[in-house]
């Protein structure tokens, strides 16, 4: 089967327009599609069987074989039945380029910085895994969301790993930590992502670049 889905969101905000409607109590989502065009970009091997309900979020599997370049998959479940959320859910993505998440972001995330899309677009061969866990932390109604992303940009390893604690209603008033580090054998490539081409020049050797963020989100 194939699907425009550019011209199915032109056709639902067309139809929509500024309407509302009642959110249904459950939404079941199962989709396996051999070709998609999604931001104009042709995606193949579309897979998704998603639930969505009171209960909380379950993505039994979301792949694409194949899109811009990219491959991805992910799995997991996240609960809502609790007063905190908790679950968790995994990401694999591997990518000959990032052209097609550039893409994605021009359409979806417009207000999105110049600056990552140009360093999207600066990213090599790219494989990752990304893993989110939501546990209970104490504090009544409070939760403890932990991100980790591990793997190789080019021949850069790239490691962050992340933790917001507090009411997931009132996000912004949470505590967080950020740890990311990039290291490679040629720090060349890393002044190079981050748009530094003149200093690429005279550095030579390994190179780690490091960044360490702690505090409310506010």
């Amino acid at each position: 089967a194939e699907l425009d889905l550019d011209s199915v969101l032109d056709f639902s905000q067309g139809a929509l327009g500024g309407g509302k409607f009642d959110r249904p109590g459950e939404v079941s989502l199962a989709i396996d599609i051999g070709r998609a065009t999604i931001a104009g970009i042709e995606a193949r091997k579309a897979n998704a069987r998603l639930t969505f309900d009171p209960e909380g979020l379950t993505v039994e599997r979301l792949s694409f074989g194949e899109f811009g370049g990219v491959s991805l998959d992910a799995r997991g479940r996240l609960s809502m039945a609790a007063a905190s959320p908790r679950g968790s859910l995994s990401v694999d993505l591997d990518a000959r380029d990032l052209s097609g998440v550039s893409a994605l972001l021009l359409k979806f995330a417009p207000s999105a910085t110049e600056l990552a899309r140009r360093v999207i677009e600066r990213m090599g061969a790219t494989k990752l895994r990304a893993t989110l866990d939501v546990e209970d932390a104490p504090g009544k109604g409070q939760s403890i969301a932990r991100l980790a992303l591990a793997g190789q940009s080019g021949g850069i390893r790239v490691a962050l790993t992340s933790d917001v604690t507090g009411d997931h209603l009132k996000a912004l008033q949470s505590n967080g930590r950020m740890d990311v580090s990039l290291d490679t054998d040629d720090s060349r490539q890393i002044f190079r992502l981050l748009g530094l081409d003149r200093v690429a020049q005279a550095a030579s050797g390994p190179g780690r670049f490091t960044f360490n963020a702690l505090g409310p989100l506010d």
